[in-house]
């Protein structure tokens, strides 16, 4: 009886030693090791998680309702950062605080900015006046809006050149992430042509924003150019700027203030105090929003609805 647990006992090291050694072989030729992807912001986040699923591990490094500007940097995010495969972000002029900590790299480690990819199309600031010199800048990020995936068709830019950059880097997934993307493309066109549809009914609704963090998205399915409080979300209007937007608004007649999580409502309050206007915030960042496949598709409905509900 003894021999017999004895044999047992040895028979089961055996199968955990053989087992152990499998797994390490395998880790050691890569076969389960996942890409180490950083994400800047949220749509990067939703737009990587469709295009890699659970070919990848993602860590989005600036928090949902945190500001792109001025997020406090922390120990921890160094550590994400080295420790990743690939960074992608929008461009060096959105998510500054990130540029010192970008420059010392591990030379292992790509950056992806993905406002320099030739297909995306950008757009100046705009300014309060809505000057009608507006013109595709090219890639001179200084006076660029850099809120790129506001626009359906940029952001399928940006999920194409994902892609590829993760194709380059697993090519034995290559095939997955090509297929994911083509689904993705798909969703996109086909959702895109119901917004447009739905949105013709406002199209002409004259409307106010605190900051035009989404012109792309307005210019995408042919909205009114809106009158603009502020050019900047972190930058509070002097009297005299509300001043003259209440001018405008009591001259223009909107249908509708949108602002953003980051405005108070007692801000919003006192703008349109006294008046019959509709308001409702919209989150460019998508802060609060699931990762999921379907996740830059449900920010898209939910803009729609947003915009619809309020003009």
């Amino acid at each position: 009886m003894r021999a017999i647990v004895l044999f047992f006992l040895f028979s089961q090291m055996f199968l955990t030693l053989l087992f152990a050694s499998n797994v390490l072989a395998k880790e050691a030729s890569g076969d389960s090791q996942k890409i180490q992807i950083i994400t800047t912001i949220k749509p990067i986040t939703m737009l990587a998680y469709a295009i890699a699923k659970n070919k990848a591990d993602i860590e989005q490094l600036i928090p949902d309702f945190a500001s792109v500007h001025h997020y406090s940097f922390k120990p921890s995010d160094l550590r994400k950062i080295n420790n990743a495969n690939v960074i992608f972000r929008i461009d060096e002029h959105l998510e500054t605080f990130l540029n010192p900590a970008f420059e010392s790299l591990a030379e292992s480690t790509l950056l992806i900015s993905l406002a320099e990819d030739e297909e995306i199309l950008l757009l100046p600031v705009p300014s309060k006046e809505q000057s009608k010199k507006e013109h595709n800048l090219g890639h001179a990020h200084g006076n660029t809006d850099m809120h790129i995936w506001t626009s359906p068709q940029n952001a399928i830019a940006m999920a194409q050149l994902i892609t590829a950059t993760l194709s380059n880097i697993d090519p034995s997934n290559a095939t997955n992430y090509q297929n994911n993307f083509n689904t993705l493309k798909e969703k996109i066109n086909r959702v895109s042509a119901e917004i447009s549809q739905e949105l013709i009914a406002v199209k002409n609704r004259k409307y106010v924003v605190f900051h035009n963090s989404w012109q792309y998205f307005q210019k995408s399915f042919g909205l009114q150019k809106p009158i603009i409080i502020a050019l900047h979300e972190d930058i509070t209007p002097s009297v005299k700027s509300i001043r003259e937007t209440l001018h405008k608004i009591k001259y223009i007649k909107p249908s509708c203030v949108f602002s953003d999580p980051q405005v108070t409502d007692i801000r919003v309050t006192t703008l349109i105090e006294g008046s019959n206007l509709n308001t409702i915030k919209i989150d460019a960042l998508a802060s609060g929003y699931a990762v999921n496949e379907d996740a830059y598709i449900n920010w898209l409905k939910d803009m729609k609805k947003r915009i619809l509900g309020c003009l």
